[in-house]
């Protein structure tokens, strides 16, 4: 017992129930600010780029020598590296920072004066786990989980 509809009441439905339903969901992950890639520019200063393009540089630390391991967090909203400074008993630069962007927040830094050996983002991005110890050896092996990455 369905009745048919006139084709302009047909599309007057349609398009309204288009526009309440487009209305009623939240907004999509692509239209939030989040970090689309991180690279080191040709200066040596790391780049965060946003998904709306905007192109954060961020500061080197005084006396940095370079930056490695870079790595953008599953949830997109930080970036993460090591700093690697000048040693003096090594030829090459050791990883004695670990530093994490987060959007909107300030720049966190940690590492404690050993080198930064390893380093991840855990539960997509909420937390972050790294791992130091001493240059030459494993005399003073450290494990470090952050819970409070994310606010």
């Amino acid at each position: 017992m369905f009745t048919t509809l006139k084709p302009a009441v047909a599309v007057g439905v349609l398009l309204l129930a288009a526009v309440f339903s487009t209305r009623a969901q939240p907004p999509s992950a692509q239209s939030r600010k989040s970090v689309a890639r991180a690279y080191i520019g040709s200066k040596g200063a790391v780049h965060v780029v946003l998904t709306n393009g905007k192109n954060i540089e961020i500061p080197q630390q005084k006396d940095e020598v370079n930056s490695s391991s870079l790595a953008v967090a599953e949830d997109g909203q930080s970036a993460g590296w090591v700093v690697n400074f000048k040693n003096c008993c090594t030829s090459y630069p050791i990883p004695l920072m670990l530093i994490i962007y987060r959007l909107d927040r300030p720049i966190l830094k940690l590492g404690g004066g050993m080198p930064v050996w390893h380093w991840k983002f855990r539960k997509g991005g909420k937390q972050v786990a790294f791992y130091t110890n001493t240059v030459h050896g494993d005399f003073a092996p450290h494990y470090e989980l952050v819970f409070q990455v994310a606010a």
